[in-house]
């Protein structure tokens, strides 16, 4: 693959990660001042959005290059991404807007993606959804508003629920995820 379908690969599953991480979700950011244009206020979004994805690439995608994370390695560097989006879209984002919830499944969608196209090697964890959650025995519990403690243990019991089928975390979803989405 050559360095201009490299960088096309990676700008789209940004978009796909970071657009599967803000759905389903109305008060994500706060809302366009009297003082600012349509067009501000989207450039602002952009900016916030590319700042974050831009760090992911620079500062923790290159962890998985070359080598599995070991899981409390992957739970600091979502705590570093989470923490960062934060203060980066500390003026665009709604006051409980950006959740830890929604930074794991931009990081998780993102890795799982980069996973299928070759380009790091298998992520220990997995995006969580609705269906996932379901699939796994919890249901009505929304991943958007998950704070870590609760993300860790869904995270956990998916990952007895995979070993008790053989199965990654990473390798459970992926197969559920085309399971129920047929």
């Amino acid at each position: 693959m050559d360095e201009e379908m490299l960088k096309f690969l990676r700008r789209e599953v940004s978009m796909l990660s970071w657009n599967g991480s803000i759905q389903n979700r109305r008060r994500v950011y706060r809302d366009r001042r009297i003082d600012e244009t349509p067009t501000q206020y989207q450039s602002s979004k952009d900016e916030v959005r590319n700042q974050i994805i831009e760090f992911a690439f620079t500062n923790l995608v290159p962890h998985y290059e070359d080598k599995q994370v070991d899981v409390e390695s992957h739970y600091q560097y979502l705590q570093c991404l989470f923490f960062f989006a934060r203060e980066t879209g500390s003026g665009i984002f709604a006051h409980t807007g950006y959740t830890y919830g929604m930074a794991a499944k931009f990081f998780h969608l993102l890795l799982k993606y980069l996973w299928c196209l070759r380009q790091i090697t298998e992520p220990r964890l997995c995006p969580l959804d609705r269906k996932i959650l379901n699939d796994a025995g919890y249901n009505g519990i929304g991943w958007t508003l998950m704070d870590e403690g609760v993300y860790r243990g869904a995270m956990g019991d998916i990952q007895e629920r995979a070993e008790t089928l053989h199965l990654t975390p990473a390798r459970y979803e992926l197969e559920a995820y085309n399971r129920l989405r047929p």
